[in-house]
């Protein structure tokens, strides 16, 4: 089915990959927005031909945002002539479809309109542009994601996708950095982050701003008492440290409901880091 408010030339071009093609095949503009879409592969999705159309339907997992857009701009700067990418799909019933996603730049020299052709194998295998996809959007030391990769989030930023933000601050980082190198303070990130992962049981997007803070995204947590379970495992963390060190690690935790006011990622991650710095402030008092 051919998007209707695709143009005489795309319609035409459209119809010329679809009687060369015998394979199934998805047609998207240069800025990724689909223009036709095979039933089959709509179907494995759960929805409708038109329904995919809709602005309202998100089918690509935020995880994959980043990697799609990286292939999509190296086809077109025409850095490379095909690409694959491992890439995760969101179903309508909320399931995730892991796929492999073959992208080609076509060019129909009779109509003179570049178009992007996708093939998406099901049984697909991890592989490609994962060592630029790592490059440009993970944090070479804990595994988490780098600031960078905000600009992805930036996109699909709603209460669709995400539920709540929290952000976290190590505290006395900088005492212990000072006290055993670097290279001790490089180990309690990388333990933290783990803890991170085991807290959150996995149901969210960790990113790592910078130092020790980082924040995340947790995704299809609407119950508030395991949100409550989750901050307190996460300020369980605990640095094991030389016995001659006299300082206390904790961590402070800010926590904001992601809702439909919620509309400025940047808006949001400051509201979370003053909530953050209150958490602080409250755990100084006690301890003085």
């Amino acid at each position: 089915m051919i998007r209707e408010s695709a143009n005489h030339a795309e319609r035409y071009t459209i119809k010329r990959l679809v009687t060369a093609n015998i394979s199934p095949i998805i047609v998207s503009d240069l800025q990724g927005k689909l223009l036709y879409v095979d039933n089959s592969y709509a179907s494995v999705l759960g929805y409708k031909q038109n329904e995919l159309f809709s602005p309202n339907v998100v089918i690509s997992h935020p995880d994959s945002l980043g990697l799609n857009k990286l292939a999509r701009d190296a086809l077109i700067d025409q850095i490379i002539d095909e690409i694959s990418i491992d890439k995760a799909y969101l179903k309508k019933n909320g399931d995730i479809l892991n796929a492999e996603l073959k992208m080609k730049l076509y060019f129909d020299k009779v109509n003179l309109q570049k178009v992007l052709v996708s093939r998406v194998n099901y049984a697909s295998e991890k592989r490609c542009l994962n060592d630029l996809y790592a490059l440009a959007y993970c944090d070479a030391l804990t595994g988490l994601y780098n600031r960078n990769y905000l600009s992805i989030v930036e996109h699909i930023f709603s209460p669709s996708f995400y539920s709540y933000m929290l952000y976290f601050d190590i505290n006395k980082f900088k005492q212990l950095n000072d006290e055993f190198g670097h290279q001790f303070g490089d180990q309690v990130l990388i333990d933290f982050s783990r803890h991170l992962r085991s807290a959150t049981n996995d149901l969210g997007t960790h990113i790592r701003l910078g130092g020790d803070e980082f924040i995340t995204l947790l995704s299809g947590v609407r119950d508030q008492k395991l949100l409550t379970e989750m901050v307190r495992n996460l300020e369980s963390f605990k640095v094991i440290t030389p016995s001659s060190c006299s300082t206390k690690v904790s961590v402070s935790v800010g926590v904001v409901p992601i809702n439909e006011q919620s509309n400025s990622l940047s808006k949001t991650i400051a509201i979370a880091d003053t909530a953050m710095y209150c958490k602080k402030r409250h755990l100084r008092r006690q301890n003085s």
